[in-house]
């Protein structure tokens, strides 16, 4: 850890992070940060404030001695061990764990222990780096009607033992024919408000009477996907169609003497494969990953810092399948959408583009030559940052958090094409993207 990391207190590791995201913005300075200053958020510091938003109402951090202490009363002493794990009681070996290494069992249970409301259980599931609840997911609705009911972890935990067996990975494509986009999803959400769940039973009635509906696979997500995946080809389609016409109209002698073809559409392929949209999505994440696979991520704090750039990002072959919605040979089950690709193919698309700067606020800038505006490239970045997190509420995945290195790099990418190059090259994003991932 560099000096200009020790000059922050413990508790000011994502001020300091957001800040670099503003700051940062030479590739040289980006590299040297991601490699060595970045202060990856840790399990230890995550469950330190779980404890303190317990005791005080905020998110600070207590001791570690003292969350340990809290977990073990709350949680059980037959919980020690793991608790131990999570916040070791020396110094010496101190385990930090980045938040990653917790699951949605695990994270539940603390909040379960800590009488976490809804939000404050979903609050600590995104400071883990986990998405938030489906309500078609079995084990996601056992897990709200808990919280909401105050039912103790043990009852939870029997009731997703007693309904395991509707813990689906696959979408039901005969169901989801019958309906449009997320309306099963609504019927469960609907029948759910009036259900009147209070006891353990009532949940139980619930379950077994929406049994069809059940399925953890987030369809919602994969139709989002599509919708963004569909929108990236007709672009291409159709860029590729105009430089078609204009090579006909050249060599037919149609174009005015002395007229020359627009260079950007120079070098398109006349016909646009699902190869080509699947490697352009990678951005060159697929290089990484190859390249981690055949020497290795290196040591320290930058090995964690590649290992979590790619992570869940799938390679060509993985993004084909889930495209295509192929099963896995050994499990039978379809890989979902994760968060990073999501994230990806966003900003791949026009929603997520610089085209036009569409996240400039015209009331921020000013009336400048000929009635024209000057938008204002910090709203346009801090616009365009809040469109993404919108997306990935809708979608239940956590916000961009400047303490994740995969986020840090989107934001960063973000502000540069913003505030550096003020909207002016929409392709800023992506390759800036690949040359922090090509260089990692």
């Amino acid at each position: 850890m560099s000096m200009i990391a020790r000059d922050y207190n413990a508790g000011n590791e994502t001020q300091w992070a957001m800040m670099m995201t503003g700051k940062a913005m030479d590739e040289t300075e980006a590299l040297s940060f991601l490699s060595e200053d970045f202060p990856v958020r840790s399990l230890e510091e995550v469950l330190r404030e779980a404890v303190g938003y317990s005791k005080c109402g905020e998110w600070i951090e207590v001791t570690p001695e003292e969350a340990r202490a809290v977990l073990i009363e709350k949680m059980g002493r037959q919980l020690e061990q793991k608790i131990n794990s999570w916040l070791p009681p020396t110094e010496e070996g101190r385990n930090k764990k980045r938040v990653g290494n917790i699951k949605i069992d695990s994270a539940m249970q603390i909040a379960f222990a800590l009488k976490f409301d809804l939000s404050e259980a979903e609050e600590l599931l995104r400071r883990c780096w986990l998405d938030s609840l489906y309500l078609r997911d079995v084990r996601d609705i056992i897990y709200k009607c808990g919280l909401d009911c105050g039912f103790s972890y043990n009852i939870i935990e029997d009731l997703i033992n007693e309904f395991s067996y509707l813990n689906k990975p696959n979408p039901n494509p005969e169901l989801d024919d019958d309906y449009e986009d997320d309306s099963l999803t609504r019927v469960v959400v609907m029948d759910l408000e009036e259900s009147g769940i209070n006891s353990p039973d009532d949940l139980r009635m619930f379950i077994k009477k929406n049994e069809k509906l059940f399925g953890s696979y987030r369809r919602r997500v994969y139709l989002k996907l599509m919708e963004l995946y569909s929108q990236i080809k007709d672009s291409i389609e159709d860029w590729s169609s105009a430089a078609d016409i204009a090579e006909r109209d050249a060599k037919d002698g149609l174009l005015a003497e002395g007229s020359e073809i627009e260079d950007s559409n120079s070098g398109v392929r006349k016909t646009i494969a699902q190869d080509d949209l699947l490697k352009m999505f990678s951005t060159g994440i697929s290089d990484l990953k190859v390249k981690i696979k055949s020497s290795g991520p290196g040591s320290g704090l930058s090995a964690v810092i590649r290992k979590l750039v790619v992570e869940n990002i799938p390679g060509h072959a993985e993004w084909s399948g889930i495209i295509n919605q192929r099963a896995d040979k050994d499990t039978g089950a379809i890989r979902g959408v994760d968060r990073k690709l999501l994230i990806l193919i966003w900003l791949s698309s026009y929603d997520g583009s610089l085209d036009g700067d569409p996240y400039a606020d015209e009331d921020e800038g000013f009336m400048g030559f000929a009635g024209q505006t000057d938008t204002n490239p910090e709203q346009a970045f801090a616009n365009h940052i809040e469109a993404l997190n919108g997306i990935l509420y809708e979608y239940g995945y956590p916000f961009l958090d400047p303490r994740h290195p995969f986020d840090w790099v989107v934001m960063n990418t973000l502000h540069y094409a913003h505030i550096l190059r003020k909207g002016e090259d929409s392709t800023d994003i992506p390759i800036r993207m690949e040359n922090l991932f090509k260089q990692l």
